[in-house]
């Protein structure tokens, strides 16, 4: 005696087992359009202002944190789309398993679901290198107009402190000019 479901089945539901698969869809759906809205305004928001705080938002939520990977698997999940495949079970077994090994279709859904790997893990990639450069751009220096260098104003330097004259800059001003980082501070920023 067997029981018998008819179900979406695909590659990424098949890594993780069924099981996972279906509740790790169900809390997406529920947490990641609000998710997605709050990082897309987020990034909106980044576009028009430089505030530190959002600054501060930005290092938790995007990038490589724990935070943004969950809501770039639970984007994945979300997408993933499967194929029509029936799974039964035995009476003597509680798990579901699927009657064909691979059902008609199953090889776009490996397609779709490496797809979908490869696109989160760039979007990882380069939101971490966003929050990065804004960060930059949040953040005050002091700007030696005679040596066309900056010194970050966190860290003594010896250069900074001899200079005659120095002008507060936030970072957007500085970005993409032709003024440098003082040498001494690059090096004490290395360490």
């Amino acid at each position: 005696m067997s029981s018998e479901i008819k179900e979406k089945y695909s590659f990424l539901k098949s890594l993780l087992g069924r099981t996972i698969y279906n509740d790790t869809k169900q809390y997406a759906m529920k947490w990641v359009p609000p998710a997605f809205l709050f990082l897309v305004g987020l990034f909106g928001l980044s576009r028009l202002v430089h505030w530190e705080f959002l600054s501060a938002i930005m290092n938790i939520t995007y990038g490589w944190t724990l935070l943004y990977i969950i809501f770039a698997f639970g984007m994945v999940v979300l997408l993933d789309r499967g194929v029509p495949a029936n799974y039964t079970k035995a009476f003597y077994d509680s798990e579901y398993k699927v009657q064909d090994e691979e059902p008609k279709g199953f090889t776009g859904t490996i397609l779709w679901g490496c797809l979908l790997i490869v696109l989160a893990i760039v979007s990882v990639h380069f939101t971490h290198k966003y929050k990065r450069h804004y960060a930059f751009e949040c953040e005050t220096f002091l700007m030696d107009y005679s040596t066309d260098t900056y010194h970050y104003r966190s860290i003594p330097c010896e250069t900074a402190d001899a200079a005659s004259s120095l002008t507060k800059l936030r970072g957007y001003e500085i970005d993409e000019t032709k003024y440098r980082l003082c040498e001494e501070c690059e090096e004490i920023a290395e360490e």
